[in-house]
């Protein structure tokens, strides 16, 4: 690795406080991306007194959202007094949602152990209370015994909730002999048909379905298992529920066999789980806004990423592996009409590789995407090296290539709506002084290294600002950056984690020689097509397919399925 060494390259971070950074500090000076009920849930613990803080600066402040950076603003003192204790919020859950709630699971379930973390970081002492069953949960939440309930999807009246903990796809259940559906089926074939939700379960998911009249809904008591039990009498044809939770009530119910069903492939559609608060709480209003600030900063560190990884990588480890599986297949895959040349690459998994189940979750959205834009197209993908991917574009001989970075500029090029998103983290040697990332102050004089072709959009900005020197390696395999971090001749990298793993494993060195310190950034991978009237005709049938893809979910479930054959 000759011919890589640091500069004297040398640039101060910016300035964040002026003065004490105490209870007591009078000014702050606003960087790049803060705002005032971010401040506020700094300064005093709370989000909704951003107000006070506007109060204090309305001299320099016509609105709340005009923040320059730059601008030092007074900070008043809390304005709740120095002997005000912290607020405590009774948290209630419940169990038999793994991995998502269970007294078994590590913290209570990864969404509990998020909505946990973003109330305590909004300053509220939490008290965590597993009741018996979910309709327990409501009916304490709706009387005020507990003041949140997670994870909850939205439902119409009477609560009120934060933004998404997790955003949660279902897939339709069925017997395995003789479906009423198939694997990717079309709404027709919904109709007349009878949904079985357990007692107190969210319909979120399907609600579209049962307004519009083709969906019959039955309940069956709170458990998961008694949808299965009423679709193995006859009782009901589909059970939307997720495959988590779905297959783990299967593996663990000696009356059923897991053999004996199925999922189909196209998601039955999605409900984000959140915190849930009482409409009519006295505290409602602070209670999801300070939560949502909360929930802001752990999504911009990638703490939420890191948790809802760690659960779904350890309940996949521990259930799904040892369960007999079985997904819907039909032949909606082939295509009989005109051929589209798409070029993709490898090394990218679980994105984008030829020796990953339907070569990678990239391919299978773009699969079934063109299929559905288009009439069965016959789909000629080559897996090449990236940059020669991209040139294939631009240079006419391929009509799209995947998956590529949304935002990226390149000239010639136009980007679908995205395939899917793409968590970013940084990376350091395991001996250096950075232990968690905190801001993009901490990158300040940095150097860094990208692979040939790749995006740089995650930190195009420092780049601009002349803040981080950045070294391009001579190949587009991420090897070489992980191989220039160890040798000390960068300070950092930034990659999705399972592009990271999989670098690390093919380089000379292992994953003890390297940390992660957290999320920085999310991209929207895509695909890239030619700037022409034709590329634009081509995304515009696209886009409209992958829009409503993302709506139903089915993005989300194939994201998920690829996550764990990834992890096999």
């Amino acid at each position: 690795m000759k011919g890589y060494g640091k500069r004297g390259f040398v640039a101060a971070a910016a300035l964040s406080f002026v003065g004490s950074a105490a209870a007591d500090s009078a000014s702050r000076q606003i960087q790049h991306g803060d705002t005032l009920s971010a401040i506020a849930l700094e300064e005093y613990g709370a989000a909704i007194f951003y107000r006070d803080i506007y109060e204090a600066n309305r001299d320099q402040l016509p609105s709340p959202d005009l923040l320059m950076p730059g601008m030092v603003l007074d900070i008043p003192a809390d304005p709740r007094g120095d002997d005000e204790v912290r607020d405590t919020v009774l948290l209630a859950t419940s169990g038999e949602y793994q991995p998502f709630a269970d007294p078994s699971l590590q913290g209570g379930g990864f969404t509990v152990r998020i909505a946990k973390e973003a109330l305590e970081r909004a300053g509220y002492d939490v008290q965590l209370n597993t009741l018996d069953d979910w309709p327990s949960v409501e009916r304490e939440v709706e009387s005020h015994e507990q003041d949140a309930a997670v994870p909850y999807a939205m439902r119409e009246t009477g609560f009120v909730f934060t933004d998404p903990v997790y955003d949660l796809s279902t897939q339709f259940f069925v017997m395995r002999d003789g479906p009423p559906i198939s694997a990717h089926w079309e709404e027709s074939e919904l109709d007349g048909l009878t949904v079985c939700k357990p007692e107190g379960y969210f319909t979120e998911d399907i609600q579209q379905y049962l307004d519009d009249g083709l969906l019959d809904l039955v309940r069956g008591d709170a458990s998961v298992a008694s949808c299965f039990e009423k679709l193995e009498r006859g009782d009901a044809d589909l059970f939307p529920v997720n495959p988590y939770t779905g297959w783990k009530a299967l593996h663990a119910n000696p009356r059923l066999d897991e053999s004996d069903f199925a999922e189909a492939r196209r998601s039955a559609g999605r409900a984000p789980m959140r915190i849930m608060v009482a409409e009519d709480h006295p505290r409602s209003a602070e209670i999801v806004a300070d939560a949502n600030e909360a929930l802001g900063v752990l999504r911009s560190r990638g703490v939420i990423d890191r948790k809802t990884n760690d659960g779904l990588t350890t309940f996949y480890r521990d259930v799904l592996a040892h369960v007999d599986r079985t997904i819907l297949d039909d032949d909606t895959m082939a295509g009989d009409g005109d051929t589209i040349v798409l070029r993709t690459g490898n090394n990218y998994g679980p994105f984008a590789d030829e020796r990953l189940p339907e070569g990678g979750m990239s391919s299978e959205v773009v699969q079934v995407a063109l299929n559905e834009a288009f009439d069965d197209p016959d789909l000629d993908i080559e897996h090449v090296a990236w940059p020669d991917a991209e040139a294939a574009v631009i240079d006419g001989d391929a009509d799209a290539a995947y998956p590529y970075v949304v935002e990226r500029e390149q000239s010639g090029a136009l980007f679908s709506e995205p395939l899917h998103s793409m968590p970013v983290h940084l990376f350091v040697a395991a001996d250096h002084h950075l232990q968690e990332y905190q801001g993009r102050s901490d990158l300040n004089g940095k150097w860094t290294c990208k692979p040939d072709g790749y995006y740089r959009s995650d930190i195009q900005d420092l780049v601009d600002a002349d803040r981080i020197e950045v070294i391009t390696a001579s190949s587009d395999d991420p090897v070489e950056c992980f191989e220039m971090l160890a040798e000390g001749h960068v300070d950092f990298v930034s990659f999705n984690p399972f592009v990271a793993d999989s670098a690390i494993e093919r380089s000379p060195y292992d994953m003890n020689d390297f940390r992660d310190i957290g999320g920085h950034y999310n991209v929207g991978l895509g695909l890239m097509v030619r700037d022409d009237a034709d590329g634009r005709e081509f995304l515009d049938a696209v886009n409209a397919v992958l829009i409503d893809m993302d709506d139903r979910g089915d993005i989300t479930s194939i994201v998920e399925r690829h996550i764990q054959w990834y992890h096999e």
